[in-house]
């Protein structure tokens, strides 16, 4: 079992009111009758006292803990995919079965399978790698978001490069922490949409559009793309931010390796954004590009070469 947050309510408050109402029975002289009345009623209150206590201890580790379960290709799939004996044979059978706050860990191999993730979950894949998702040929988006999600350690793979619009992950209105994978085959790589995720240590490459992609109209969001590196060819822009967001990219590499347009591109009102410690080299049109930065643009300590209009 793996803990989440901790929590200290029902069960705190439940053994204080109790504990305050338990006293030692008072040495009364009128009679032997009411002391026995008075016994009795604090036996009663403390028999009440302890179920309370007992719910309450039950709600409390029910509502601390999440369930770490399994996804082999050589497991018996057969749930609630407790033990590599029986893990899920799939990733997304896994997902259906799981509740909020879940850990799903995956094994070494090839699923050949497109996720909806539509419950908090932290999905850790063995390597980036060999634990691969393979979603050539299937659903336009390999992983499609409907909740916060974690995933890390895996390779995943999107329908097809070349149609239009295909997506490794994409998730709207939510947050994915996506670290350690690497994205690949697919128009774009990862699509954030109104959300604060994050992104670290992410590999794209085999991208014909956009490796990345966030908006946030309502100015609200703040996703952080950081310590990744971006290969591309041909491509329109490595990065594209635009429509709001508060947006910030730090100690990435973003190389152009083709005839491609930008490595990082704001368009469309972006709020405010952050570029530190990149390097950034060898695009057509321009290392990095800004437009109609409504708020505050800070562009420092980046390396842009190989190109006449880098900044």
């Amino acid at each position: 079992m793996v803990k989440n947050k901790f929590k200290l309510p029902k069960t705190f408050f439940a053994i204080i009111l109790c504990t305050s109402d338990i006293q030692p029975p008072t040495v009364y002289s009128p009679s032997l009758i009411e002391a026995k009345h008075r016994s009795r009623f604090h036996d009663t209150t403390n028999l009440f006292c302890l179920l309370l206590i007992a719910y309450c201890l039950l709600a409390f580790t029910n509502s601390t803990y999440s369930t770490i379960r399994y996804v082999s290709t050589t497991g018996s799939s057969i749930p609630p995919f407790l033990t590599w004996e029986t893990a899920a044979d799939s990733i997304q059978k896994c997902i259906d079965f799981s509740v909020n706050g879940d850990t799903i860990i995956v094994a070494n191999g090839v699923y050949y399978e497109s996720l909806v993730v539509d419950k908090y979950l932290w999905l850790i894949g063995s390597s980036m790698d060999s634990c691969i998702i393979d979603g050539t040929g299937l659903d336009m988006r390999t992983v499609r978001g409907f909740s916060d999600f974690h995933l890390t350690g895996f390779h995943i793979i999107g329908k097809n490069q070349f149609e239009h619009p295909t997506y490794c992950i994409s998730n709207i209105l939510n947050n994915s922490y996506i670290s350690n994978s690497k994205l690949s085959n697919a128009s774009i790589g990862l699509s954030l949409g109104r959300s604060s995720g994050e992104i670290e240590n992410v590999w794209v490459f085999d991208i014909l559009n956009n490796g990345v992609t966030t908006f946030c109209s309502p100015d609200t969001c703040s996703p952080k793309i950081k310590n990744s590196i971006f290969i591309m060819e041909d491509v329109m822009q490595a990065i594209l931010l635009f429509d709001g967001g508060n947006t910030t990219i730090t100690n990435n590499i973003i190389l152009d390796i083709g005839n491609s347009s930008r490595g990082i591109g704001m368009e469309f009102g972006v709020k405010s954004i952050t570029i530190k410690n990149n390097i950034v080299t060898g695009f057509g049109g321009a290392n990095i590009y800004t437009l109609n930065t409504t708020d505050t643009a800070i562009v420092e300590n980046n390396i842009a070469t190989h190109q006449t209009s880098s900044i």
